[in-house]
């Protein structure tokens, strides 16, 4: 297990219920260094390699509605021609969220800062 994947199994720990396991996580997770490089996460159903220090794995491991308004509105929609245009895209996640949940309805184009 590599830094990054303890951190974010110490965060998922952190926020649960258990007083003293969370306790303990927390304070663990104080002293895990961060790592460096990237962390191959999987997101609704699809692996998705993300910054080791992105906070996206833990926000959709506690909450797994993440985004999931973007799908419904574009559900809502259903034009068969629907394009979706993601300026800034950050990591991916919502081009991914969308075709896992909506699969060849839209097409996608995401463009990214860098």
């Amino acid at each position: 297990m590599t830094f990054p994947e303890l951190r974010l199994a110490l965060l998922r720990r952190a926020r649960r219920p258990g007083r003293i396991g969370a306790l303990l996580a927390g304070a663990t997770l104080k002293v895990t260094p961060h790592g460096t490089g990237d962390l191959e996460v999987r997101l609704w159903g699809r692996r998705l390699r993300v910054p080791s220090n992105h906070h996206l794995p833990f926000i959709v491991g506690t909450n797994p509605f993440w985004s999931m308004s973007l799908v419904h509105c574009a559900a809502a929609l259903s034009d068969p021609t629907l394009t979706v245009l993601d300026v800034g895209a950050n990591v991916g996640d919502s081009a991914i969220l969308l075709e896992t949940y909506l699969r060849g309805v839209a097409t996608l184009f995401a463009l990214s800062p860098t």
